[in-house]
């Protein structure tokens, strides 16, 4: 059994302390972002951290630093067309997230994504959302591109909470698979762009699928992406030694 996956009550005193300092330093960091620049956005994402789930919320702060990457890069390491076919492609699927944000949320029919803007919380919201709560992900895009992404993803979040507590087994079905769907497209994507800027990709769906394989004692790649939850335990609850009743999906 890792570290991670010990009970509280497992835990020597030390380890306690590490883990409060640790949560305390993030909601300060969150606290700072969130007051200082208007246009952050907060995730709940609907799984804990080492969930599959959690996955695309890692993707959107490394498609942050990759984007600022080839920009910086453009016309001087990478060529203009090559820039500007990445950026289409980025586009692209960008475009079909807010397809299935829109078949989600009908009321938002023929909303443009470049209006991503309105759809983000007040700041009196967001610092609600990240006091108390250590599983909240704030992310300051650089690019209006990275912007669009993380209003998407939240809606998308949010969506996939409210259908896995009050929809029909079908409905959690397909809104899970789209999702999935969606997680590995991104994943492709940020591995083709990582190769043409040059930078290392540390795929998370890899890392969670050769975790899995190990944890039931395969060759990594041997197994499927481990199942989710059925619900959302925060980093937050952990360290205030709060117990999760809820019992986890069998396998």
């Amino acid at each position: 059994m890792t570290g991670e996956k010990r009970q509280w009550k497992e835990r020597t005193p030390e380890e306690i302390e590490i883990i409060k300092e640790k949560a305390e330093k993030r909601r300060k960091k969150n606290f700072s972002i969130i007051t200082n620049h208007i246009d952050s956005v907060c995730i709940i994402p609907a799984d804990k951290p080492a969930s599959a789930r959690y996955a695309l919320v890692q993707m959107i702060f490394v498609a942050d630093r990759m984007i600022t990457t080839l920009k910086r890069q453009v016309g001087f390491v990478l060529p203009f067309d090559t820039a500007r076919q990445v950026l289409g492609n980025l586009d692209e699927f960008i475009e079909s997230i807010w397809a299935y944000v829109i078949k989600t949320s009908p009321h938002l029919y023929s909303f443009d994504k470049r209006r991503w803007r309105e759809l983000n919380d007040p700041m009196d919201i967001k610092l609600k959302l990240v006091e108390g709560r250590n599983f909240v992900a704030v992310i300051l895009p650089r690019s209006e591109e990275i912007g669009q992404l993380a209003v998407a993803a939240k809606i998308l979040e949010n969506h996939i909470l409210y259908v896995r507590s009050t929809g029909p087994f079908d409905k959690i079905e397909e809104s899970i698979s789209a999702y999935r769907s969606i997680i590995e497209d991104f994943d492709e994507f940020l591995t083709g762009l990582s190769e043409k800027i040059g930078v290392e990709y540390d795929s998370p769906i890899k890392k969670l699928i050769n975790q899995g394989a190990m944890e039931h004692g395969q060759e990594s790649g041997e197994t499927s992406w481990p199942p989710l939850t059925n619900d959302a335990t925060s980093a937050n609850q952990e360290a205030t030694g709060e117990k999760n009743d809820k019992k986890k999906r069998k396998t």
